[in-house]
């Protein structure tokens, strides 16, 4: 993908996470995701998001707040939306 169509993709899923009333930041993750595999060796263009905070995640007693589910769901919401009509 080149660099415009992945600005215009990551700009796309910025903008519909707005939408949703959530701040996203762009940064990497500190832990491994199956985004190795489908950007690093596929290169499928990726977009990691989730429900918690990143030190929450792939550790004993994980959990998630219900709060941050039913925004999270909102977000994955306007991804589908938005990254549809690409």
């Amino acid at each position: 993908m080149d660099k415009e169509k992945n600005a215009n993709l990551i700009d796309t899923a910025l903008g519909a996470l707005r939408a949703a009333g959530i701040d996203p930041k762009v940064s990497t993750y500190k832990f491994c995701t199956n985004g190795s595999a489908s950007a690093g060796i596929h290169h499928i263009p990726t977009i990691g998001f989730g429900p918690c905070a990143e030190s929450q995640a792939h550790v004993v007693d994980e959990y998630v707040e219900i709060a941050e589910l039913e925004n999270a769901a909102k977000g994955y919401y306007n991804l589908i939306d938005a990254l549809c009509r690409m």
